[in-house]
């Protein structure tokens, strides 16, 4: 028995292609892992081949269990390896906040103006509404300067894993999607059984992704979850990016932060718009 035949099998099964320089690209291709990556994630997470084949014993007259493991490695390494690049804050989120406070009735009582005299950073409070009032007009009626495409353009410039973005609920059910379109090409099928999901969900449990046993009903219900958006995910895998002159599979999000200060804006907008 070939023990990398699931990862043969998936790579040129489960094909997901990208145009990239004008060419048509596959950017799944399981077989291309490096194995240092898959040894350090092992070690990192913990992971016991033993343990995995001790758990999956009910299926060794079916499967080929050292085949299972290699191909569960290498689509965690392919998922949970992939960088993702996030914005950071840009000063003009700084000035959505404080925009959004004012929206929402704020009352200034102070302004504090920090800036450096000979070296030495100084702080001066301003309290006299004389000054205050004009200071927080002319702010205000800047918004339509900050919302200038060129200020809202995003710089992505933090590289994470998405294993250090998402929870680990949001990673399984990539993981659980990544075995579904296998079995669901290996087993020639449109939709997989009861038993092959509580299939697919030994094999994360094997893998040390949960404590306990899990059965068909916790795939029925990690799907509809991720469905109905109960957890967050990003389709990563399915983009391409380039980092450092590099093409990788990853994908670019915002950061959590920046979203929370625009949704805010966009939702105090719209519900003094049906105020009116």
């Amino acid at each position: 028995m070939n023990d990398f035949e699931y990862v043969v099998f998936y790579s040129n099964h489960v094909i997901k292609t990208k145009v990239v320089n004008g060419e048509q690209t596959q950017i799944n291709c399981i077989m291309l892992a490096h194995q240092f990556i898959i040894d350090e994630q092992i070690k990192a997470y913990k992971l016991d081949k033993d343990m995995f084949i001790d758990r999956m014993k009910e299926y060794e007259s079916s499967y080929n269990l050292d085949a299972l493991w290699n191909l569960i490695t290498r689509l965690f390494s392919y998922l949970a390896v992939g960088p993702v690049i996030t914005t950071e804050k840009k000063p003009v989120d700084y000035y959505f906040s404080f925009f959004t406070a004012m929206l929402k009735g704020l009352e200034v009582k102070s302004l504090e103006i920090t800036g450096k005299l000979n070296g030495k950073t100084k702080k001066f409070t301003i309290i006299d509404d004389l000054f205050i009032e004009p200071v927080i007009y002319t702010l205000i009626t800047l918004n339509g300067k900050a919302v200038e495409p060129e200020r809202l353009k995003d710089d992505y410039t933090k590289v994470q894993f998405i294993s250090e973005i998402l929870p680990k609920r949001s990673l399984n059910y990539l993981l659980a999607d990544e075995l579904t379109k296998f079995f669901k090409e290996y087993l020639k099928k449109e939709e997989l059984s009861g038993d092959d999901k509580e299939l697919v969900m030994t094999i994360l449990y094997a893998f040390n992704r949960y404590k306990e046993p899990q059965l068909s009903t916790d795939y029925n219900k990690l799907f509809s979850d991720a469905k109905i958006n109960r957890f967050p995910t990003i389709n990563y895998a399915d983009n391409v990016i380039e980092v450092n002159g590099f093409l990788l599979n990853g994908s670019a999000i915002m950061d959590p932060d920046v979203l929370k200060i625009r949704d805010d804006l966009r939702s105090t907008f719209e519900k003094l718009k049906n105020k009116k």
